[in-house]
């Protein structure tokens, strides 16, 4: 994550950033020392600037965005009471038509697993641009994400953003005509 470290008396209350840590640690990731510290210095204004998009990010990426409704909401006592041929019958009956049979939903408590948290690292410029050259120069498709951000990163860059981003060589031949194609739509022809 780039962050800038805010400027002024204005800093992130405590309260603010526990909260988001804990939200982000129910998500698998922490933050690293020097973003943490980075975030520490925002004002409450240019932190929801950053959280809101970042939280979203990551929920995307771990598939939290997703509604999950279960077919059977109470498992396993509901799954042992069923016969056999209804559970199978109402998990075909789901498969085919996306209908869900009518249960009752039981709170269940959350897992109380231990679980390895990934670090979000504080980044630069440099980083980011390195991490954009590296997609560019794979030697294999990239994924319909990757492109989306290369040529939100093209449609952006300045001429000197643009050099430190383009490799000078694209060994993959889809990649070099998507990069291509994505600077003539953004009329950055070098």
């Amino acid at each position: 994550m780039i962050v800038n470290e805010g400027q002024g008396p204005d800093r992130l209350s405590k309260a603010y950033l526990a909260t988001a840590i804990n939200n982000i640690e129910h998500l698998g990731f922490a933050f690293s020392y020097p973003l943490l510290h980075a975030v520490r210095t925002l004002s409450k204004e240019q932190f929801e600037a950053f959280y809101q998009p970042l939280i979203d990010d990551l929920r995307v990426l771990v598939g939290a965005h997703v509604k999950y409704e279960p077919m059977y909401p109470a498992f396993p006592k509901q799954l042992m009471d069923e016969e056999d041929a209804e559970l199978y019958l109402n998990a075909i009956y789901h498969y085919l038509t996306w209908d869900m049979p009518e249960y009752g939903l039981e709170e269940r408590p959350p897992l109380q697993d231990e679980v390895k948290l990934k670090v979000i690292e504080r980044g630069s410029k440099t980083d980011f641009y390195d991490m954009i050259r590296q997609l560019i120069q794979a030697k294999g498709s990239i994924s319909q994400t990757d492109k989306e951000d290369i040529e939100a990163v093209i449609e952006h860059a300045n001429p000197v953003e643009l050099d430190a981003i383009l490799p000078p060589e694209i060994p993959f031949k889809e990649n070099a005509g998507f990069v291509a194609a994505s600077l003539m739509k953004h009329d950055k022809g070098v």
